[in-house]
């Protein structure tokens, strides 16, 4: 992950609602958006799948079938990872991600 943290065509989404800090205080002024709590984790996955179809909607305006540097280098669009640690508490509290997972 500390590679990706340094490319400039890519950004990190991140969540930890068990250990927060523990996991991510060196990452933090690297990290686009994350989240400590199982809340704010539920907000992100809950915007993941407008962002997910936004970002595809507009890869494929301009021609793209996938992400590439292209794509940034013409879109200004990132290429984005979501971490998520601590998944199988937000499975075990009823969060649907299956659908997510696979897009």
């Amino acid at each position: 992950m500390a590679e990706v943290l340094t490319k400039p065509d890519a950004i990190v989404w991140a969540v930890d609602p068990s250990k927060g800090q523990q996991t991510f205080a060196p990452f933090l002024p690297y990290l686009d958006w994350v989240e400590m709590t199982e809340a704010g984790g539920n907000e992100m996955i809950d915007a993941l799948p407008q962002v997910i179809t936004a970002r595809a909607n507009e890869l494929g305006r301009h021609g793209f079938k996938n992400w590439t540097p292209q794509a940034h280098d013409q879109l200004g669009m990132p290429y984005m990872i979501v971490w998520i640690e601590e998944a199988a508490k937000f499975f075990r509290n009823g969060t649907e991600m299956e659908g997510l997972v696979m897009e």
